[in-house]
């Protein structure tokens, strides 16, 4: 008898990721959802940015395909437009940068390395906010 998947891996970290934010607090609903992980603010740059607001373009054109028509739609077939991705500003964008500052440390206890590590920021206006 065939094996039966039922979540894929994808939609199974989709779900992870939706059980932790329904016990988080975040300042606003859209900062639930991060668009990219970096392990240090350096690595963002212009090249990364202008990446990361494609990916977030076809993204939000799928949602908004699914929405009107409620089929869903693959998105490497996607096609975006130079207006779409105008309309993305680099402060709608969520940074996950991998750290350990939001745990608080105890040398005595500290035996085990941590492998959850991470804090959310936003670049506004040449700052970065956490």
């Amino acid at each position: 008898m065939a094996r039966v998947n039922y979540l894929s891996n994808k939609n199974l970290l989709i779900e992870i990721h939706n059980s932790k934010n329904s016990y988080s607090y975040f300042l606003d609903e859209k900062y639930g959802n991060y668009d990219h992980i970096v392990n240090d603010l350096k690595e963002i740059n212009n090249v990364l940015i202008e990446t990361i607001r494609y990916e977030k373009s076809k993204k939000l054109r799928q949602q908004e395909i699914f929405e009107q028509t409620g089929k869903t739609v693959n998105l490497d077939k996607l096609e975006i437009n130079n207006i779409l991705i105008d309309n993305i500003k680099i402060t709608d964008l969520v940074w996950r940068v991998m750290d350990y500052s939001h745990i608080p440390l105890d040398n005595e206890k500290t035996k085990i390395p941590k492998n959850e590590k991470f804090s959310l920021f936003l670049i506004q206006k040449s700052f970065v906010l956490c």
